[in-house]
């Protein structure tokens, strides 16, 4: 008698999960930030001498470790050993210094490349994973700490 109570106890369980499973499949996803966002390059910087700055065109908001950004344009900044600073498009505003590792792409483009990542919380905007120079088929894969924070709510907005 108690084997036929766990065993209809473990079925009625299985059909449970079987039944709240095929329910989340079939309700829609209602994304909060678009889902493909446009990354195009800006008009030449106005900073002489930086050969290293590259302006990058958002047309979403996108998560960096440790923050979020709106859209707007930026300044990519390669620095030494793998680091990336990301500033305002004016250069008035750092936002952050990256740690990268060297990430391969099959073949180089004649653009740049910005590949994004999934949100870390429902609502926040997705991350940005990696990023590639035109003509390079190696790039910079950002570093996210396996243990960090959720980014808050908050979206810092670009400075025109």
């Amino acid at each position: 008698m108690k084997s036929r109570t766990v065993l209809s106890l473990a079925l009625l369980a299985t059909m449970l999960a079987a039944a709240s499973t095929a329910d989340a499949q079939h309700r829609p996803r209602v994304p909060r930030f678009k889902e493909q966002i446009q990354v195009t390059p800006s008009a030449p910087l106005a900073v002489p001498g930086r050969e290293s700055d590259h302006r990058l065109t958002f047309s979403g908001p996108f998560a960096l470790p440790g923050l979020s950004l709106g859209a707007g344009t930026y300044i990519f900044r390669v620095a030494e050993r793998r680091t990336i600073q990301v500033l305002s498009a004016d250069a008035s505003t750092a936002y952050a210094w990256l740690h990268t590792i060297p990430v391969s792409r099959p073949g180089s483009t004649a653009g740049y490349e910005v590949w994004f990542g999934e949100p870390l919380a429902d609502g926040s905007p997705r991350r940005l994973t990696a990023w590639f120079l035109p003509q390079q088929t190696s790039g910079y894969e950002l570093l996210y700490a396996t243990h960090e924070a959720r980014p808050s709510g908050t979206i810092a907005q670009a400075t025109k």
